[in-house]
């Protein structure tokens, strides 16, 4: 069974408590401040005050048949978007923390508009990029229910690294670099159209090691095949002159 994973900071956590019959319930966790108690002695201590709200939503940790798995994961999308829900009512009511109106905005419609109306000269390696977040939101069951619509109090450091990592498993060479880098200019061009307070991507890299071949070489027979071949007009200086190169 997935295991359940909560955002640094997030307020209020989802938990999943052991039940009886063996099920597990999913629960909300809040943490709503301190209280100043006065004691009997005159002294002041502190008490964190906390709340747990259940969600009526439950997981079955013994799943094994593809129904029963597709259950929990289906379970589990809707007990993260409550969460989030619940995290940014949080921030508004108690913390005083307002959203701009226009941070409700689907990024992945922002984020094709970009990719697709891009005068740049890596317009391919920007739609490719897009593309492979796309496929990321919807090959990851903690994230499926983004996959159609993706809002900035949605996108966090946590889906970044997830992105990222999905990035290096499906990518060879320098393709993983390569849509990140796309992805942060995304990101950055979000920030400056204040779409996003922040840049989400800052502190999160993709390390390259350059002495890895990241692209295949020809074999010595291919290289004996080339060197043997010939036809009609041919340029000897650039035949030769590439032989002299693979060398």
């Amino acid at each position: 069974m997935e295991r359940i994973t909560n955002p640094k900071g997030a307020n209020p956590k989802l938990v999943a408590v052991p039940l009886q019959n063996g099920s597990l319930s999913l629960q909300l966790y809040y943490y709503l401040g301190r209280n100043k108690i006065t004691n009997s002695d005159g002294s002041i201590s502190e008490k964190k005050i906390r709340r747990q709200e259940k969600l009526n939503l439950y997981l079955n940790p013994k799943a094994r048949t593809p129904k029963e798995k597709l259950n929990n994961q289906e379970t589990l999308r809707v007990a993260y978007a409550t969460r989030d829900e619940e995290n940014l009512k949080l921030k508004e009511e108690r913390e005083g923390y307002k959203f701009r109106r226009d941070r409700q905005i689907n990024l992945l419609n922002l984020y094709e508009e970009y990719a697709n109306s891009s005068k740049l000269k890596s317009k391919r390696t920007i739609i490719l990029a897009y593309n492979r977040l796309k496929s990321f939101l919807s090959d990851t069951p903690k994230y499926n229910i983004y996959s159609q619509n993706l809002t900035a109090q949605q996108l966090d450091k946590e889906l970044v690294k997830d992105f990222v990592s999905y990035l290096q498993d499906i990518s060879e060479g320098e393709g993983a670099s390569t849509s990140y880098a796309r992805f942060k200019t995304f990101i950055k061009f979000c920030v400056d159209k204040e779409v996003l307070t922040k840049n989400v991507c800052a502190g999160i890299s993709i390390k390259i090691d350059r002495n890895k071949l990241s692209k295949e070489v020809l074999s010595e027979e291919e290289l004996y095949r080339l060197a043997t071949t010939h036809y009609r007009f041919e340029n000897n200086e650039i035949r030769r002159a590439f032989l002299f190169c693979c060398f």
